[in-house]
């Protein structure tokens, strides 16, 4: 969890553990956009001109040989199993501060894109679950965009 949600309703904690016993390895929020993805794809020209082969780990560089479509979580919250996230070898994060003045937004989506390629290819969208179908946005749960609230 992050620090930019407003709970709505704390069953939200029961539904996702009701989830994770069902069989499902992930469940996020709001639904969040799907990001095609290949191996030499630059995610922002201007301030992170990194393709994630570039800053994925040694251990994960075989999935991201590959091109396709990323079903994604956005991080402010998403839950699943300690065990789920090592069999995938946990979060993508790339240790690079940004110069004074750029954006962290490059850097994060890039990072949630991975985590979400890393998903998507090893579990499949069967395993994963969303708690509303509108984007940061359930009955349980609403996720900020950098700390603003955007659509309540």
């Amino acid at each position: 969890m992050h620090d930019d949600l407003i709970v709505k309703n704390w069953e939200f904690i029961n539904i996702c553990i009701e989830r994770l016993q069902q069989g499902y390895a992930f469940v996020g929020n709001g639904v969040n956009y799907p990001e095609e993805t290949s191996p030499n794809k630059i995610y922002n020209k201007e301030h992170f001109p990194r393709t994630v082969l570039e800053v994925c780990k040694p251990e994960t560089k075989h999935y991201f040989e590959k091109s396709g479509l990323a079903y994604t979580f956005r991080l402010s919250f998403m839950c699943t199993l300690r065990g789920n996230l090592r069999k995938i070898h946990d979060f993508e994060v790339i240790w690079e501060n940004p110069t004074e003045g750029t954006p962290i937004g490059p850097m994060g989506n890039m990072q949630q894109t991975m985590l979400g390629w890393k998903i998507t290819q090893y579990y499949g969208l069967q395993k994963m679950s969303y708690l509303s179908n509108t984007y940061m946005d359930s009955e349980w749960l609403y996720e900020c965009e950098r700390g603003k609230i955007k659509n309540i």
